[in-house]
């Protein structure tokens, strides 16, 4: 019989972090209010740039996308190219590589006596 991997503990680790952010956030959010009392601020460099999304998503590509897991691309190119028969080097130019190898290893004069 296979081994299934049981099912989570409710209220385990990722609970107790979000709600820790979630205080981290209030905090923040009551003491920047506090700080408020002139009606104007100079506002930095940094906060008038573009605006930013909801906390805690990833931020979207150029095409509205939210970008892959680095190396996702690279393991499904991967999975692509065991499938197929194709080959990745074209066969002329690699046997050419192949043959310059073997006779940077070969000791001179080696097939003169065969």
């Amino acid at each position: 019989m296979a081994r299934v991997k049981p099912p989570p503990a409710r209220g385990g680790a990722a609970a107790g972090h979000r709600q820790r952010q979630q205080q981290q956030q209030q905090q923040q959010l009551s003491s920047s209010m506090e700080s408020d009392s002139s009606p104007h601020r100079a506002t930095s460099s940094k906060s008038r740039g573009a605006p930013r999304g909801p906390p805690g998503r990833r931020p979207l590509t150029a095409s509205g996308r939210p970008r892959a897991h680095p190396g996702v691309k690279a393991l499904k190119e991967i999975r692509k190219y065991r499938n197929s028969t194709e080959l990745l080097i074209p066969r002329s130019p690699f046997f050419r590589l192949v043959r310059e190898v073997a006779q940077k290893f070969t000791p001179p004069y080696a097939g003169m006596y065969r």
